[in-house]
């Protein structure tokens, strides 16, 4: 596949879930509570503070890394069960300094723009403590995703 037609690395599922793929590997973005307050000790700034830089696009590559490391540990803490998704249970153990190349590879614009979304999602009340998109907030994307398909 050409750069030209290139799929987004991160892109909303139906559920309002952002998906990151690394690899060929698709991970969930969880922004639950405690992720979201990982992130916060972990780069110093707030999530009002990151949130709006990912709007601007200033998100530094560091930033973004520490983002998608601690939201795909958060889903990656949910696999149990007898027979876990073995991708969703290596995410558990991500680390921004090992995921720092995967990103920026990815496209570290396109990632703050779909980080942008998530962090809204965050900051508006968009997600549950666990970091599960609730109704409102899947229909409120839904909407935005009938106006400008490419900005979600």
């Amino acid at each position: 596949m050409s750069d030209s037609t290139r799929q987004p690395p991160a892109r909303l599922n139906d559920h309002g879930e952002m998906e990151l793929e690394l690899e060929g590997v698709t991970y969930l973005l969880r922004p639950s509570r405690e992720a979201i307050q990982q992130v916060e000790r972990q780069t110093g700034r707030s999530l009002m503070e990151l949130g709006q830089s990912a709007r601007e696009g200033r998100l530094m590559l560091g930033e973004i890394s520490v983002i998608v490391a601690e939201f795909c540990r958060a889903w990656g803490r949910e696999a149990t069960g007898p027979a876990p998704d073995a991708n969703q249970q290596a995410a558990a153990s991500f680390k921004p300094d090992t995921l720092a190349d995967l990103l920026y590879e990815a496209g570290v614009t396109q990632l703050n723009a779909r980080l942008a979304v998530v962090l809204t999602g965050a900051l508006t009340g968009g997600y549950d403590a666990r970091g599960k998109a609730r109704a409102a907030w899947v229909e409120t994307l839904a909407a935005a995703r009938m106006k400008t398909p490419a900005a979600v």
